[in-house]
């Protein structure tokens, strides 16, 4: 149940503060009516989930949600994506606004500059989450290197290498 979800979650964020939850949302499942969609919203609102992904429902043949009578017009998922996004566009960059000026771990993806590279974090899926921009480096892919937070956007962080301060930091 949603009690159920929202005891587990807070019970996960106790025992572990600085977790990244992630989750992933369809909307737009026939039948959904405008006040599940709110409830969805409002619960994204106040669960500030770390990592968010949400689809619109696609409308597969031969599956029993394919035959359901109340499809949802493609305008009205689309319209729904948009505020699932938008509301965790600004839920993501209060979040990562915290790192800023916080040392992370990242592993280095991708070169797209001279000395510009694409980095994730620990709590970073590839391809699916935020980027770390590391500028002015000289390292190589598959690299693991420490980076000062010196700026964030909605969802990625632009950073430069710093030195490992301790063993923890390894």
């Amino acid at each position: 149940s949603k009690k159920e979800i929202i005891q587990k979650l807070n019970l996960i964020r106790k025992i572990i503060p600085d977790v990244a939850l992630r989750t992933s949302l369809i909307v737009g499942f026939p039948g959904e009516t405008g006040g599940e969609f709110q409830e969805l919203l409002d619960f994204v609102k106040t669960q500030r989930f770390s990592k968010l992904g949400c689809f619109v429902y696609s409308q597969e043949e031969g599956t029993e949600a394919a035959k359901l009578k109340e499809q949802i017009p493609e305008r009205i998922k689309h319209r729904r994506l948009d505020a699932i996004m938008e509301c965790q566009q600004n839920i993501s960059k209060k979040i990562l606004e915290k790192f800023v000026g916080q040392k992370l771990k990242v592993i280095v993806d991708k070169k797209i500059a001279d000395s510009i590279f694409e980095c994730r974090t620990e709590f970073d899926a590839p391809d699916i989450d935020g980027i770390v921009y590391l500028q002015d480096a000289d390292v190589n892919v598959g690299d693991i290197v420490c980076v000062k937070i010196q700026d964030s956007l909605e969802y990625d962080m632009i950073g430069f290498i710093t030195p490992f301060t301790n063993k923890k930091d390894k």
